[in-house]
């Protein structure tokens, strides 16, 4: 099956609002992907407009890492936001809930 072209996906509205969020915290968490997205997240409303956003390139992640070792800056953003259960702890306390009844 031929992957779908990006001018002919139609978007769910909830996906392209999760994809602006995701994108605002990225910015907000991350001086890397700062520098990149430089405030286009609201810019985004369809699959049209991810031509705009810029690609991350394996050279620019491995040049951030030298720069700012061991990492880089994009390791700075957490893998979820503050304050929010992971799934494997959510998974625990639902077990030990249901082995406890």
């Amino acid at each position: 099956m031929p992957a779908a072209r990006a001018d002919s996906v139609r978007p769910v509205p909830e996906h392209v609002a999760a994809l602006r969020s995701q994108l605002v915290y990225l910015e907000r968490t991350s001086s890397f992907y700062r520098e990149r997205i430089g405030g286009r997240a609201d810019a985004v409303r369809s699959a049209a407009d991810l031509p705009a956003l810029p690609l991350t390139m394996k050279a620019e992640l491995r040049a951030d890492q030298a720069a700012r070792p061991p990492f880089g800056a994009q390791s700075r953003a957490p893998t979820r936001p503050p304050g929010r259960p992971s799934a494997r702890g959510s998974a625990r306390r639902a077990n030990a809930s249901c082995a406890s009844t």
